[in-house]
Order: C-alpha cells, then structure tokens, then sequence
C-alpha cells in the first residue's frame, strides 16, 4: 500500500530533481523512495562520499575555465 508524504524542499532543488527525473524517465516519487530505501537497508554503510560518486558525472574540457564556467552557470540560474 503506497502513503502521501508532504515535504519542503528548496524551489530550484524541486526543478533540478524533476529535470533529472525527466531525462532518467522515473518519477520523483520513485527516486525518493529509492533514496529512503537505500538509506534504511541494513548494513548499508552509504556516505556522503558514496553519493558524490554515484552522480552523473559532467562533461567538461581540460582546458575549461572553470571559474568561468561557475560564473556563466549561476547566472544562468540566478540572472545577471
């Protein structure tokens, strides 16, 4: 039997995670139920550090201006 679950979650954190589920083709809801699940397995042992490296890696150039990049981005998000 499936429950509702109320939360608060930051606005743009809300349209990155549906443009994520979107291009992965899952509901949110899957993916917070995946999440809950995986933290409550016993024995899981799963650090932060675990996470980082399970994200989608982005494709960037070596010889990128990251710092640039940076800037460029959160404009982009934020405007200016």
């Amino acid at each position: 039997m499936k429950g509702r679950l109320n939360l608060t979650i930051d606005e743009q954190l809300i349209v990155e995670i549906k443009r994520y589920a979107g291009k992965k083709d899952i509901p949110v809801s899957e993916l917070v139920e995946d999440f809950f699940k995986k933290v409550l397995k016993p024995g899981s042992k799963s650090s932060i550090i675990d996470m980082v490296d399970n994200l989608e890696k982005a494709e960037i150039p070596g010889d990128a201006d990251l710092t640039e990049l940076y800037y460029q981005k959160r404009g982009e998000r934020y405007g200016s």
